[in-house]
């Protein structure tokens, strides 16, 4: 009995490393084809892991699709604030192409000669700043910009779920108009990294085994 139950251990050790493996393999791959993100001047050095820029991809994708079917106005140029808690301005290069695929007139506010100037004016602190509507006198401000009429600005948070070992990605995205003041469109995003059904099968069977055997001794010793 023990030395199944040994075997049963090594098992179920392996086809967890195992799925591991192969869980990590196709994103490195698909990771390695991709280009890379645009990276700002100012960065800390500190990136999303594959899983988490995985799922900011299909974030994107879903941020594409909801701005393709809003009310923002696909004429204005429109530019994006750096990304609150972003790092290494992964998800803001892939916000803007999934602006530029939504069909919005996507420009690069940030080499307008105003941007910094404007951005320590209003007060605007992209580590620490609350993200939602943005006030008039920040828009006001904003205003003075010669490149864009809109404005794409929010927040995205990793962290991880299941005793930490998958990872959860969630941002919260709006756009304002700098000319009328008005706030256009705004929505919440999840992206979470679903349990692996191979290694759920794996050790829903291999569980199955051990109780069998456990009747089966309990059974014996009666």
């Amino acid at each position: 009995m023990k030395s199944i139950l040994r075997f049963l251990s090594a098992a179920i050790a392996a086809a967890a490393v195992t799925a591991g493996a192969q869980d990590s393999a196709t994103p490195a791959v698909a990771d390695a084809q991709r280009p890379a993100p645009v990276v700002s001047e100012e960065t800390t050095g500190e990136t999303f892991s594959l899983k988490e820029r995985d799922l900011i991809r299909g974030l994107a994708g879903e941020l594409a699709a909801s701005l393709r079917e809003s009310a923002v106005p696909t004429d204005a140029p429109l530019a994006i604030l750096p990304i609150v808690d972003d790092r290494a301005d992964f998800a803001y290069g892939l916000f803007k192409i999934a602006a530029t695929d939504a069909g919005r007139n996507c420009v690069e506010g940030r080499n307008d000669p105003m941007w910094e100037t404007i951005v320590n004016e209003t007060g605007w602190n992209l580590r620490k700043g609350s993200v939602g509507v943005l006030d008039e006198a920040t828009l006001t401000s904003f205003g003075k910009l010669q490149s864009a009429n809109l404005l794409l600005y929010g927040n995205i948070r990793a962290e991880r779920t299941f005793f930490g070992l998958f990872s959860r990605i969630e941002a919260e995205l709006h756009v304002s108009s700098v000319n009328t003041k008005q706030h256009l469109w705004g929505r919440a995003f999840v992206r979470q990294e679903p349990f692996p059904t191979r290694l759920a099968a794996i050790l829903g069977a291999v569980a199955l085994v051990i109780v069998i055997l456990f009747l089966r001794a309990m059974t014996r010793v009666r």
